[in-house]
This record gives C-alpha cells, structure tokens and sequence, in this order.
C-alpha cells in the first residue's frame, strides 16, 4: 500500500494531503509574511515535502520533492527508507508557487515519469 506525506515549513503534516493542502504549503515556503516569524524562524525552517513510499518486495522506496525558501525544489529517490543516501537527486531552480503545487499534484498522482521528464539538473546519481 502506498503512502503520501506533506510536511509543511514548521512541522505540520498530512497524510493525503489536498490541493489547498499544497497550495498553502508552497506559499508558506515561498511568501515569508507571517508577522509572527523572524529571519531566523525562516532560516531554521527553509522548506516543505511532499513524500509518496511504496513497497518493492523487502524495501519501502520513497520519492520526495521538496521546495525550499529560495524556490528551488529537489527531487529525491531514495531505493530504501533506511538509506542513508539518495539513489538520486535532482534539483530544479526558481519554481514559482504554482508550478510547485503541479509537480506535488503529479507525485500524488503517481505520476512519476511525468514528474522525472520535467527539466532537472542532476545533483547525483548512483
């Protein structure tokens, strides 16, 4: 059975997360205005993840994008939830708000050839 995580900027989560889900998330990470944040609230909380982990005989393999403060948003996969080191990452810079809602949108459509043809600079492969 598949599952799917958003963890949002400052530690909340959701398991099947909605589109109001991901777009509230992307602006957090994107529009720094919470009057009740510091630079340094910011900084120690860069960014947000969405996480989708399926079972591949005794291994749980996890796809995760993440979008950072700077809007550049990273795409992982990890062969093993217990590795320690990604079997892949790719990084794609200056994601506006919208676009990063439609690739979260295409993880959690299990759409992962779509979400690997996008334009990705690679960061390391194995």
């Amino acid at each position: 059975m598949a599952t799917f995580e958003l963890i949002r900027r400052f530690g909340s989560s959701s398991t099947m997360p909605s589109e109001l889900d991901l777009v509230a998330a992307a602006h957090e990470v994107l529009v720094e205005d919470n009057p009740a944040c510091t630079e340094s609230d910011y900084k120690e909380h860069p960014s947000a993840r969405l996480s989708y982990g399926y079972p591949d005989g005794e291994k749980w393999v996890v796809h995760m994008l993440e979008l950072d403060r700077t809007g550049t948003m990273r795409y992982f996969k990890m062969a093993d939830q217990d590795d320690a080191e990604p079997e892949f990452e790719r990084i794609l810079p200056r994601v506006a708000e919208d676009s990063a809602v439609r690739l979260w949108r295409l993880l959690l459509a299990k759409n992962l050839e779509e979400v690997m043809s996008q334009p990705w600079s690679v960061q390391r492969d194995v």
